[in-house]
């Protein structure tokens, strides 16, 4: 059998330090170290933190200093000679020199600088594990626009920015955490997050204090937005902006929060509460609270707020309304139009008293030339589904007056309009009708009983008018003056007797037939003369008549809803 042919030898691998490296990926490109520097790349090959001060400095020194590029060097895996440990890179209390260059680079182990100094970041489209910057003070901007962390992003506990901190774009596995963290900037935005997805939670609290605004706009959280006691002063502009931002958990803008500048949440999608509770909002001539078109899973909680300026909550969609009347007093003009809401829930007052002054504050525009119906009628519904029926009744009269006040009655129907009102309260009174009927009908009894006594009603029998013994008996009255025939003792006895009342009340009742109405008549006439006594028994008698007509017709309406109210 023929050997095989004997295998060519492997070339052998060159040594790791001939192996070509781009530029600031070599430890000898550094040396000689500095002090802090080589503290550094001992505590990095053994895992634990280099520890150069218990403070952030306040200037460099040869003692303190390292260079941005040696801890880019160490970030991005070190090299053969400068092994980097699983735990990453952590240095504490250094003077950073020079700019921190991440553009496009990719860090394979966490990177925690805890109270250095730092002059820039330039992280565009960078990967990192994980950044942690707590009580460090960065003096230029931090540039992180399209980064990609895999876990959290830590600029918290005294960390103090000097320029506009860009996460715009970027994705982070973990949570923001701003907690206790400073935030100034020269150019307007101290904090922009536009379009970032963080997995985790954004915290903005506990003596947060941004000097600019910040902006969320779009961004996607998959937890909560805490901003309880933090503080945002961007006085003349945007205080916080989250438009369109889908926000998985709750967001807490109360307890100590103080915007000054506008809070905007336009079109925000949010899983859990706004929670407003506690907080302070202040934007003179401006919306200091907008959350026009925000969705909201559960609660808005808007109570115990202190605003200043204008307040816009129209076409917000919430589970439940928890609110009290003074946090709405400060708004100079509340838009409320279209704002959809199912039920009141804790201190929120459902009484009619307090709800109307509530749709009162709304823009005179929006109660009157372009009056907006549907926060009434949205307040008219969840009063009557939770069971107030009283208040649901007095605010939606109160809507009909609004209505007239603003001229959307046509004139020609405002008399009317307001003979509705005080008959029936517009269909949602139907006893004040009857008792309007009830009074009608004991005012004319009383007139009509007058009248008798006066010889206004005569009976209305061809028969008795015919019968000269009758006539002879009953038709001399005094001189000049009408005889009472409904006393006269010779009138017949089947012959229906007169009832002031029972007259009355047949006609004010239209399907009611008490033969009053049939054998007894005003009588307009006397000895050839109008009888006045008698015409304004019959002016009585044909009001009476009209009035039960139409007032038993819009009762049957009230009663069967048949007039559509709301």
């Amino acid at each position: 059998m023929a050997e095989p042919p004997p295998r060519k030898p492997r070339p052998a691998r060159p040594a790791a330090a001939t192996l070509l490296r781009a530029a600031g990926r070599t430890l000898a490109e550094f040396l000689p170290l500095a002090p802090a520097e080589t503290e550094l790349l001992h505590a990095t090959r053994e895992g634990r933190q280099a520890q150069i001060a218990d403070v952030c400095p306040t200037e460099e020194t040869d003692a303190n200093r390292v260079h941005a590029g040696f801890v880019r060097f160490l970030a991005l895996g070190g090299d053969a000679d400068a092994p980097v440990h699983e735990h990453g890179v952590q240095l504490s209390g250094a003077w950073i020199a020079g700019s921190l260059d991440f553009v496009a680079a990719r860090a394979v182990c966490p990177l925690e600088l805890h109270k250095c100094r730092i002059a820039q970041i330039d992280a565009i489209a960078a990967s990192l594990m994980h950044l942690s910057l707590v009580g460090s003070r960065l003096d230029g901007d931090c540039d992180g626009d399209r980064l990609q962390c895999g876990g959290s992003i830590m600029l918290d506990d005294g960390f103090h920015a000097h320029g506009e901190v860009r996460l715009i774009g970027a994705t982070i596995g973990g949570n923001l955490e701003c907690t206790s963290g400073r935030f100034e900037s020269a150019t307007g935005e101290a904090l922009s997050c536009d379009g970032a997805r963080i997995a985790g939670d954004v915290a903005l609290d506990n003596e947060f204090h941004a000097t600019g605004t910040v902006r969320l706009t779009g961004a996607s959280i998959g937890g909560q937005l805490d901003c309880q006691h933090g503080r945002i002063d961007a006085a003349g502009s945007m205080a916080l902006v989250c438009d369109n931002a889908s926000i998985s958990n709750n967001v807490f803008l109360g307890k100590g929060f103080a915007g000054q500048g506008a809070v905007r949440l336009n079109g925000a999608r949010i899983g859990g509460s706004l929670d407003c509770r506690g907080g302070r909002f202040e934007s003179p001539g401006d919306y200091a609270f907008s959350a026009e078109a925000a969705t909201i899973g559960q609660a808005f909680v808007f109570e115990s707020v202190a605003v200043t300026g204008d307040i816009n909550i129209g076409n917000m969609t919430a589970a439940l309304l928890v609110d009290d009347p003074a946090s709405w007093h400060g708004a100079a003009t509340l838009v409320l139009d279209g704002f959809s809401y199912t039920k009141f829930a804790g201190v929120a007052p459902t009484t009619a008293v307090a709800r109307i002054a509530w749709l009162d504050r709304q823009s005179a525009a929006d109660l009157g030339a372009d009056f907006k119906a549907q926060p009434w009628e949205q307040l008219i519904a969840v009063l009557r589904a939770m069971g107030h029926d009283e208040d649901a009744r007095a605010v939606a009269i109160a809507k009909q007056q609004r209505l007239r006040a603003a001229g959307r009655i046509a004139p020609s129907l405002r008399a009317l309009h307001w003979i509705w009102e005080v008959l029936a309260g517009y269909g949602y009174r139907p006893l004040r009708l009857s008792l309007w009927m009830v009074a009608v009908w004991l005012a004319c009894g009383i007139a009509f009983d007058v009248g008798a006594t006066r010889g206004a009603f005569g009976p209305n029998s061809p028969v008795i008018q015919t019968d000269a013994a009758i006539q002879a008996a009953c038709a001399a009255g005094p001189a000049g003056a009408a005889a009472n025939w409904t006393t006269c003792a010779a009138m017949p006895d089947e012959y229906t007797t007169f009832t002031p009342l029972a007259y009355s009340a047949d006609l004010i009742l239209p399907l009611v037939d008490l033969q009053q109405e049939t054998d007894w008549a005003p009588v307009v006439g006397l000895s050839g003369v109008t009888y006045w006594p008698g015409v304004t028994m019959r002016w009585l008698m044909w009001f009476e008549i009209l009035f039960g007509w139409m007032a038993s017709l819009l009762l049957v309406a009230s009663l069967t809803n048949l007039i559509k109210k709301d």
